[in-house]
């Protein structure tokens, strides 16, 4: 499972990469009309344009964090990670109220063992498997 975990957030980190770069290349590319070639009635046009790259960037940094803190949380509480994630990605902000009222309750707690957050009432640490006293 924590396997699947890493090479998502590979995955994800690539798209987000693979994003940023796309949106610099539209903004360099709006940049680098000449004077010459400038028309002032393309300023609105091009400032619509930034405005939907940072919202863009902005979208997709939200999304991540939430991904990343869906799998970590999902985890801890020992819920299905895959499903959740999956669910997240293609549902969105519904998955996410869905997932926050059924996830199971109660405190996190460091792992004796590893020290990575459980859920208190779970007997086996779902990252390292050691057993609570």
């Amino acid at each position: 499972m924590k396997r699947i975990i890493d090479i998502m957030q590979g995955e994800m980190k690539k798209v987000f990469g693979a994003c940023l770069v796309f949106s610099f290349i539209g903004v360099s590319n709006a940049f680098a009309t000449s004077a010459e070639e400038f028309n002032p009635a393309d300023r609105g046009c091009m400032e619509i344009t930034y405005f939907l790259g940072v919202v863009l960037i902005v979208a997709i940094i939200v999304n991540l964090s939430l991904v990343i803190w869906v799998a970590k949380d999902a985890k801890a509480r020992g819920c299905g990670v895959v499903g959740w994630v999956i669910a997240f990605l293609l549902f969105g902000l519904i998955a996410l109220i869905i997932y926050k009222c059924s996830r199971p309750s109660g405190n996190l707690v460091k792992c004796f063992n590893c020290g990575k957050k459980k859920l208190n009432s779970m007997r086996i640490c779902p990252y390292c498997h050691a057993e609570k006293d």
